[in-house]
């Protein structure tokens, strides 16, 4: 839907506001000296209230103005305007905003980033999504017609097609410059526009330090190369987390971000920054529908004082929003502003329910949602290994394809966390061995996590929760590091070839991928207890290497039968020659001689 905007000025202020697919979009400016309280109302007589939003805006200041509102039918709706100065009332006013239907929508998947094409991507065609809101028989008179122009209004291409209710079109484009575009679909009868659509192109200037962003197959790409990154929250110092060769350390550091960045780039660690801290957050977000003129300056010095530091990787937003009181509609302005001041570097937010991805899955362009486990000592545990399934799943489904998918994994002692907080519900628990925590990282992997965040890593203190304090991971997360970077390229640039296997045993969840020729197969035992599934591969394939473990299987006609313990990982291969980073027999050898668990056994 689209209506004709409204535009005004007074003594007060000044504002054009227009409507278009997704609400209420404009600029409010303060003509006067003095700070005033805006609040704006979109209503309709028979529908009442359908959205409300107040704000304070500092003398001479300007705002943009983005109100998400559904307008179910389109006819005539009001927006109400009060101003008030010190709790009074000093000018309120109405205007209507006539709202008609716009049956063309466009989305780009490629780029599918933000809309830009970033200075190290070679990209000569862009691929456009139209979906028309008509039936059949309205669009057969119809043409339609795509334009991309830039801010002066000149041509740059222009393409005619037959419209279709639904299509993905792709577009030649020249090397474009510089700039802002605009990407124009229309639809004429007689050489008459009828309805049209349009959204932004940007074609970005060369970063002046990192340049990240993600790709149209989901990958991080960092200065021009893709990667998965592998990244320890913190708790002791940069150069001994970086004794694990993981790529980085990620810390909630509010306003000391830039000494923590420097901290990591001295032991060339990569850093992943959450910018507001404990009271900060309740100072600025919790319990708030919009921010406030001082949260966006805070917002804004801190952002602009580390966004070319070269050791930043990507802005940690949130923890756990839905648990903290801190709204949707919040977190995605804050999310537009910090994507406008700083397009180099994507946001991310942790959830901690499936639910919640759902509900802020517009607030951020990765999402590393946390679905601990929680290991018993009796072998057992609180979440099947299956829960992190489901968070994984959502982000593909609620993303539309389109959000970065990690996963923050449990790498701590859930007895220890909660010590201090009685009634001790977590006393009968412990951390991970080093083979749950394989399960999970690989099971993350099957289902489309390409990033990976650890918590926690922790300080030297044997009555310390974290992981530096579990033998099992403080041994085994290096050599666990050291596998899946070895596996990065299969990860990250294989090409899919899941329905090529096939697993007579639903407790095995798994996927693969053909790179330069050659099979790799991922298999996960999601179940505590031991399986011996008949593996299906191509028939092709005569002879496997199981990675990291020193073996081989020969398959008769496609088929093959192994041992799966509780948990257990089997990594496979057509290729032969393939180097192994790590031996497994190794890594048990030196957990137990740390007093590890390794493969944990119940405790009685």
């Amino acid at each position: 839907m689209r209506g004709e905007p409204a535009k005004s000025c007074t003594a007060h202020f000044c504002f054009l506001i227009r409507q278009d697919l997704n609400g209420l979009k404009g600029r409010i400016k303060n003509l006067t000296d003095k700070k005033r309280e805006i609040n704006l109302e979109v209503s309709e007589k028979k529908l009442g209230v359908l959205e409300r939003i107040s704000f304070q805006l500092l003398p001479e200041k300007e705002k943009s103005l983005d109100i998400n509102v559904i307008f179910p039918d389109a006819i005539q709706y009001k927006l109400f305007t009060t101003i008030n100065e010190q709790g009074k009332t000093i000018y309120s006013a109405s205007f209507p905003v006539n709202v008609t239907y716009t049956p063309i929508s466009l989305e780009l998947l490629k780029p599918i980033y933000r809309n830009s094409i970033y200075s190290t991507q070679k990209i000569d065609s862009l691929l456009l999504s139209i979906r028309l809101g008509l039936k059949e028989e309205e669009i057969k008179e119809l043409k339609q017609e795509v334009l991309i122009s830039d801010t002066d209004g000149r041509l740059i291409k222009k393409v005619v097609t037959e419209p279709k209710i639904s299509q993905n079109l792709k577009i030649e484009i020249p090397d474009l410059k510089t700039g802002e575009y605009k990407i124009t679909g229309r639809l004429t009868a007689k050489g008459k526009t009828m309805y049209e659509a349009s959204i932004p192109l940007y074609k970005l200037l060369p970063a002046k330090s990192n340049e990240v962003y993600i790709d149209e197959n989901l990958n991080l790409i960092f200065n021009g190369k893709p990667m998965m990154p592998l990244i320890w929250w913190g708790g002791s110092p940069a150069e001994e987390i970086a004794k694990t060769k993981a790529d980085g350390i990620a810390v909630v550091a509010g306003s000391r971000a830039g000494e923590f960045l420097d901290e990591a780039h001295k032991s060339n660690q990569l850093g992943v920054v959450g910018i507001f801290a404990g009271n900060d957050r309740k100072k600025y977000l919790e319990g708030k529908d919009l921010l406030t003129e001082e949260a966006i300056t805070v917002i804004t010095e801190r952002i602009n004082s580390i966004k070319d530091h070269p050791a930043l990787l990507y802005y940690y937003l949130e923890d756990k929003p839905e648990d903290r009181n801190v709204g949707q509609k919040i977190l995605k302005q804050t999310y537009e502003l910090i994507k406008e001041l700083d397009p180099y570097h994507p946001v991310l937010i942790t959830n901690d329910s499936v639910n919640g991805v759902k509900t802020y899955i517009d607030c951020a362009d990765m999402f590393f949602p946390d679905p601990y486990i929680h290991f018993l000592l009796d072998g057992s545990t609180k979440k099947p290994m299956s829960f992190i399934v489901l968070f994984l799943k959502e982000i593909r489904d609620a993303g539309k394809n389109k959000k970065f998918i990690g996963v923050t994994l449990q790498a701590f002692d859930y007895a220890k966390i909660y010590v201090l907080s009685p009634p001790y519900s977590t006393r009968d628990e412990r951390g991970p061995s080093f083979i749950e925590e394989r399960c999970m990282n690989y099971l993350a992997m099957v289902y489309g996590a390409k990033g990976f965040h650890y918590y926690v890593y922790g300080k030297r203190d044997p009555n310390h929760w974290a992981a530096v304090n579990i033998p099992d991971l403080r041994v085994g997360m290096p050599y666990l590091i050291k596998e899946k970077k070895s596996l990065e390229k299969v990860v990250l640039h294989g090409k899919d070839a899941s329905e090529k296997i096939k697993f007579d045993d639903k407790r095995i969840e798994a996927s693969a991928k053909i790179l330069d020729g050659k099979f790799y197969l991922i298999a996960v035992n999601t179940a505590g207890e031991v399986v011996n599934p008949e593996i299906k591969v191509p028939e092709n394939i005569k002879k496997l290497k199981v990675i990291s473990e020193k073996r081989t299987i020969e398959p008769k006609n496609g088929k093959f039968q192994d041992r799966f313990d509780a948990y257990d990982v089997h990594l496979y291969t057509d290729n032969l020659s393939h180097n192994d980073a790590i031996y497994l027999g190794e890594v048990e050898e030196e957990i137990k001689k740390e007093g590890g668990w390794y493969r944990y056994s119940i405790k009685k």
